[in-house]
């Protein structure tokens, strides 16, 4: 067995971070874990505890190796987590905000933006330009009912996320596995949201995105549900509730992780973008496209 002890905030956050790097460890598992370990009477005396009296803020439970779990309180993780428990001891004091925002910015800084091209950025108010102009056609757009939902054909999921925000269960929904060329937009209002040039595996199961379109602008804010904050993404006409935004994206990417719901989105493929009222924002996204399918025609 062994111990594992941190001094102070600084320096558990410091070990925790590099553990991402190396083990590509979701942030929403490090704030769901000091979520759980917040609810745990063990876990704030171990913090009461006085650094000096040598109170452990790690323990191997007795396990065979190869296959050793850690557990904190009531909860056992794998070892991937379980550097998270040091973590806890050090800021569970802390307001799970506080502590939501502390590792947001340190992620911040092991994950900086990437300066992007002149031609990335020709191109972004050129998709902004696309999607001012769908947005422009929603301006007179109103709510409708969950019951019009229904009557429209929305799913009981589709009305629990996006009206109610609800969690689709992972792997389990249309899109997290979805590698098509082409847009996907609000389930209600039809709004454009993201790209499929923005997509990315993040192995959660649900739609991760590096980013939205730019020119879309999403309403966020902190929210508690599960115990935790986390930011709480939502579109900005519909106001559907899309999903959660955290700072473990792909680190040239800029290093944020949209984390939506299949159930909020509607994808349309690039070959239907024009149908749908979006060739602004097709030729934007995909300027090769028509070129390419007219030699595919030849």
């Amino acid at each position: 067995g062994f111990l594992v002890v941190f001094p102070d905030l600084d320096a558990a956050l410091s070990f925790v971070l590099k553990s991402i790097g190396k083990m590509r460890m979701p942030t929403r598992e490090m704030l769901m874990f000091l979520g759980m370990a917040q609810r745990s009477r063990t876990a704030a005396a171990a913090v009461r505890a006085s650094p000096s009296s040598g109170s452990p803020a790690l323990r191997p439970s007795p396990l065979p190796m190869g296959r050793r779990s850690f557990s904190f309180s009531s909860f056992t993780f794998s070892p991937a987590v379980a550097s998270l428990s040091a973590l806890a001891t050090s800021v569970m004091h802390f307001s799970a905000e506080a502590v939501s925002s502390t590792i947001s910015a340190a992620a911040a800084s092991v994950n900086p933006p990437i300066e992007p091209s002149k031609e990335q950025l020709e191109q972004d108010e050129a998709i902004a330009a696309a999607v001012r102009v769908a947005k422009e056609r929603l301006k007179h757009w109103s709510a409708p009912s969950d019951e019009a939902l229904k009557a429209q054909g929305l799913t009981d999921m589709q009305l629990a996320v996006t009206r109610h925000e609800g969690t689709e269960p992972a792997f389990g929904n249309r899109y997290w596995a979805n590698h098509e060329a082409g847009i996907y937009v609000d389930v209600i209002s039809g709004e454009p949201l993201y790209s499929s040039i923005d997509k990315f595996d993040s192995g959660t199961g649900w739609p991760s995105f590096t980013r939205a379109l730019p020119g879309v602008e999403l309403r966020t804010h902190t929210d508690y549900h599960i115990g935790y904050a986390r930011t709480e993404m939502r579109s900005e006409v519909a106001d559907s509730h899309l999903g959660h935004i955290f700072p473990d994206g792909p680190r040239d990417k800029g290093g944020m992780r949209h984390c939506a719901n299949s159930a909020s989105l509607r994808f349309i493929p690039v070959d239907k973008m024009e149908k749908e009222g979006f060739v602004e924002l097709r030729r934007a996204l995909f300027p090769n496209y028509v070129a390419h399918r007219q030699h595919m025609e030849m």
